[in-house]
């Protein structure tokens, strides 16, 4: 028979695991019951570690690997519910300090494939505004009340699944407090997008790692009604890229570049004539990044 020592120990170590999985299947009921409601104030909306607006490059955010329930969950709101495409286009206008929005019709079709819970592939030159459209998308649909991610490539395969779970508050230990593994956070996740409602957004989409869109290609068929939208430089024809459809940004026609320029000049105080920009517009073609750079040099 065991001594009286190693039957306590026994009986202490089962007590213990018995408290940490009480305190998980807890935190697990409260997570899938919490949803944030939508305030009016746009900054108190936003997740603490949202892209800024830079034109249309976006640093690579990092990811504290530790801090798996600092995120909350955004919205809770269905793709089928009878939030139609103009109120979706009508609540990001609305905000606060939104900056022009130049492709608008491009805007309509994004949004109007996602409310049908249809994935989608943006694909644009370098410069033509794919991550500021982008960040309209995800600000549309956060401030709409959906469940919307924006994610840009990660390091490492565990790191970009992080986010993904971080931003729709899918638990990312097991029972007794072990972080779990890229296999198990795989799985995780599919089992919460087989739920529905969910929006993924990925920016510079073909920097992913090659079996990372392989994986989502296999999203898209087990996960339906959580549609995924991709915005990618030059994508290569295989995995996920082949497997959705795709728009194309098309260079901006020479009328809104005139604007692009004007607006960069007031800006930063420099008086451009009509000449000024008639020259200066020639160097752009339809790029509104470069209407920016140009008129800085």
């Amino acid at each position: 028979f065991p001594s009286h020592d190693n039957r306590k120990y026994r009986r202490n170590s089962f007590f213990k695991k018995l408290t940490r999985f009480l305190k998980f299947v807890i935190r697990l009921f409260f997570s899938k019951q919490k949803t944030t409601p939508v305030t009016s104030d746009y900054s108190e909306s936003l997740p603490p570690n949202y892209p800024s607006s830079d034109d249309s490059i976006v640093e690579e955010a990092s990811v504290d690997v530790d801090n798996d329930s600092s995120q909350e969950h955004y919205g809770d709101q269905d793709l089928q519910d009878n939030t139609d495409q103009l109120t979706i286009l009508e609540n990001l206008i609305s905000l606060p300090d939104t900056p022009t929005i130049y492709r608008v019709e491009e805007l309509k079709r994004i949004i109007a494939s996602v409310r049908s819970a249809g994935s989608l592939l943006v694909v644009g030159d370098q410069g033509s505004g794919k991550t500021f459209l982008a960040e309209q998308v995800y600000k549309a649909f956060l401030v709409s009340g959906f469940s919307v991610a924006f994610i840009e490539p990660s390091v490492t395969t565990k790191q970009l699944l992080l986010k993904i779970c971080n931003s729709f508050n899918i638990p990312t230990q097991d029972f007794e407090g072990k972080n779990l593994t890229t296999q198990q956070l795989k799985q995780e996740v599919e089992i919460a997008l087989k739920d529905g409602g969910k929006i993924m957004i990925f920016d510079d989409a073909q920097c992913i790692e090659t079996k990372i869109r392989f994986w989502l290609k296999k999203i898209v068929q087990l996960c339906p009604t959580s549609p995924i939208l991709l915005f990618a430089t030059s994508p290569r024809r295989g995995d996920i890229f082949i497997s959705v459809p795709r728009i194309y940004l098309e260079p901006l026609p020479d009328k809104i570049i005139r604007q692009i320029m004007r607006s960069t000049a007031q800006d930063r105080s420099i008086n451009l004539e009509n000449v000024d920009l008639a020259s200066l517009q020639q160097r752009v073609a339809g790029n509104p990044m470069l209407a920016v750079r140009v008129v800085q040099e």
